[in-house]
């Protein structure tokens, strides 16, 4: 029996489909995984273990959904919008907004559960125009962190055909005017207000009497063969808008030329329908759903073309977005990550980095558990900037105690020892908390987790599982006490790299009996790790060092870990690397040695 070794030292394409994974032809097969779970591909190309999330606040009703907006009013003055039943929450920094008496701050917006995530929105300096069919356009207006008012758009011109029921669906702006589109009755009219020439900036954006002139408002309907109801309208050097029928641009007649009711081209650039899930904008790029929320697409303009183009861009993994996505979210800092919410509550992350030749898919099981899934289910996400980072916020509903509880979370940042942080800081729990001061056996303040086991990090050290009491407070196990405590729901990593491929003097090895030798795994600053044949258990490595005295923690390690395993053949072979211990880690390389 020979013995060969192999090193995969990228995963820049994260998890792929299993339709794919015998094409040993495709680059995506040799920088692929075959599970990549709570595990984030970096720029670099590296795997390293999300961090947790932080919980925030219990939504208003445990009962009824929410959905999250970002708002960015300044550079320090950010804040992500709790919309419910007919009501609005804020919070900022991980924080949520009090009114000078300590009492939640709270706006009425008269939109109901049933109508929040048909809602599209654009910001405007401190201004958030809403729209949905059955309201008027709304105003949303930000004075300060507690002080917001919301009332309906006082248009100075508006069509006769907004009415009650056929208000517009779809918002944005272009060349400096407001775009209103998709009523139910017009799903293919565009109207664009008043241009800002010569005119106040607040009446130029509700202005939408026709006219001949240049700076006037105007309307237009797109007529094709096929249907072309608008689904969303992003600016770009053009208006590109989704279609159910393909991305169309708008724009003047000539490239440089503004668009005016004079001037004015509406073509079909690609026949990629489009859901209507809002886009995001990545560097030149619009990233958006095709019509059945399942295949993800990029659209860019070309010189060579002059014109967009809109390809598929996760056919490779096509499985990931499971049932369908309904949200997603973009956070552009530290490295470039598309945040995709599925129908089921899983969340799907892609690393996007196109200059590195990184488009890496993970999947995101969030701590607890659903109402029907082993996991807890995420509902809504949005992204906003906070300090150095772009902050994903999630509503995530769990069962507790047997009863549905809506919490608002917020992902931390990824652990970094470069940035001051030590093993006692690792936060790799979901819906917790931290505490820090004199050192205790006992901290509070976990009521939204009562009656649930949660992990506990006691300065740096891993504690056994506890039950959160029923008056939210958790005693450390054993006896011990500790000044940097982290307490949460349990959130362990998987990775299971696809099956090493060789040439052997008869051709390639897939198909063959191979039996798994040994597996080497290059870690940086990772707590310890569990590794083995997938299916067939696994060890926990490194081993903690005699030396060290009982409840101290152990270093963490930047460290070549072999494990070898024990004789047996397998056709298919996989190595199995879990990470569950509340602590990070990071795999910058996985060596294998196959016995073929």
């Amino acid at each position: 029996m020979a013995v060969i070794k192999s090193i995969l030292p990228a995963f820049s394409r994260g998890e792929i489909s299993p339709l794919v994974q015998s094409r040993v032809d495709l680059e995506s097969y040799r920088t692929g995984l075959s599970v990549c779970e709570n595990f984030q591909v970096m720029a670099h190309g590296v795997l390293m273990r999300r961090p947790g999330t932080r919980f925030i606040a219990s939504a208003k009703h445990a009962d009824k959904a929410v959905r999250l907006i970002a708002f960015e009013y300044s550079v320090n003055d950010t804040y992500i919008l709790e919309f419910g039943d007919l009501y609005m929450r804020v919070y900022r920094d991980g924080g949520q907004i009090l009114t000078d008496e300590d009492e939640i701050y709270e706006l009425a917006t008269g939109f109901g559960e049933d109508q929040l995530f048909e809602l599209d929105y654009a910001q405007d300096e401190r201004t958030l125009y809403i729209v949905h069919k059955d309201h008027a356009p709304k105003k949303l207006v930000r004075n300060d962190h507690d002080d917001w008012t919301i009332a309906d758009v006082s248009f100075t011109s508006k069509p006769s055909q907004w009415t009650a029921g056929n208000y517009p669906q779809r918002i944005g702006f272009f060349e400096q005017r407001m775009v209103l589109c998709a009523t139910p009755g017009q799903p293919s009219t565009y109207w664009l207000s008043k241009s800002p020439t010569g005119t106040a900036q607040d009446l130029r954006l509700t202005n939408f009497g026709l006219g001949t002139n240049a700076d006037d408002a105007l309307k237009f309907t797109t007529t094709s063969g096929m249907a072309q109801e608008i689904q969303w309208v992003v600016e770009d050097k053009h208006l590109i808008s989704g279609t159910t029928g393909g991305i169309r641009s708008v724009g003047g007649a000539g490239f440089n030329t503004p668009l005016s009711i004079t001037s004015i081209q509406n073509r079909m650039q690609t026949k990629e329908g489009s859901a209507p899930v809002r886009p995001v904008k990545a560097g030149d790029a619009v990233l958006f759903l095709s019509r059945n929320r399942k295949q993800l697409h990029e659209t860019r303009f070309t010189f060579e073309k002059e014109g967009w183009l809109s390809p598929p861009i996760s056919r490779a993994s096509e499985h990931v977005t499971g049932p369908g996505i309904r949200e997603m979210a973009f956070a552009d800092e530290p490295d470039a990550v598309l945040w995709m919410l599925r129908d089921d509550g899983q969340l799907v992350g892609v690393t996007y980095e196109p200059h590195e030749q990184v488009l890496a898919y993970h999947r995101h099981l969030i701590g607890g558990r659903g109402m029907d899934q082993d996991w807890a289910e995420v509902e809504s996400i949005a992204c906003v900037f906070e300090g150095q980072r772009r902050a994903l916020y999630l509503a995530v509903r769990r069962k507790i105690n047997g009863e549905a509880r809506r919490f608002i979370e917020r992902l931390d940042p990824l652990f970094r020892t470069s940035e001051n942080q030590t093993r006692a800081d690792a936060f790799f729990v979901d819906a917790g908390g931290s505490y820090q001061g004199e050192s205790t056996g006992q901290v509070t303040g976990f009521g939204h987790l009562a009656g649930e086991q949660v992990d506990i990090l006691a300065d740096g050290a891993v504690l056994p599982r506890v039950t959160v009491a029923e008056d939210g407070s958790v005693t450390l196990p054993n006896g011990a006490t500790a000044s940097t405590i982290q307490v949460g729901l349990p959130a362990p990593a998987r990775v299971v790299p696809l099956e090493p491929l060789y040439q052997t003097r008869e051709g390639a090895s897939k198909g063959d009996l191979k039996r798994p030798v040994s597996v080497t795994v290059d870690l940086f600053e990772s707590g310890a790790i569990e590794v083995g044949v997938e299916g067939k258990g696994r060890e926990r490595k490194p081993l903690r060092p005699s030396e060290l005295p009982f409840g101290a923690a152990e270093p963490l390690y930047s460290a070549l870990v072999k494990v070898k395993f024990p004789s047996g053949h397998d056709l298919v072979p996989r190595v199995e690397i879990a990470a569950r211990e509340p602590l990070p880690c990071t795999i910058r390389a996985i060596i294998p040695e196959m016995g073929v």
